[in-house]
């Protein structure tokens, strides 16, 4: 599965092994690290919003928006839009 971190990755692969340093490695590992965390969490987190979303549509209905605190309801409309994007955000700059 392709990531937002992927590009990058190949990216700094790509350069020779005389520019590499300790900031290059350090570099190489946070963007590794990111990659896991986001297929981790595509892989992990995902399927579990959509459920969540899927017990608060079944559940709750129109009711769910008179019953519901204001907390809840943002936390509901959070999950709907990261299902939507179908994940994470890329990296950021």
């Amino acid at each position: 599965m392709k990531t937002p971190y992927d590009d990058d990755i190949a990216a700094m692969e790509r350069k020779s092994s005389a520019v590499k340093s300790f900031h290059w490695e350090h570099s190489m590992a946070s963007l590794k690290g990111k990659r896991q965390g986001w297929l981790d969490a595509h892989e992990k987190l995902l399927p579990l919003l959509r459920g969540m979303l899927e017990i608060a549509r079944y559940y709750g209905g129109s009711d769910l928006e008179d019953k519901a605190l204001e907390e809840h309801l943002a936390i509901i409309k959070q999950v709907e839009e990261v299902v939507k994007g179908e994940g994470t955000p890329g990296p950021t700059r």
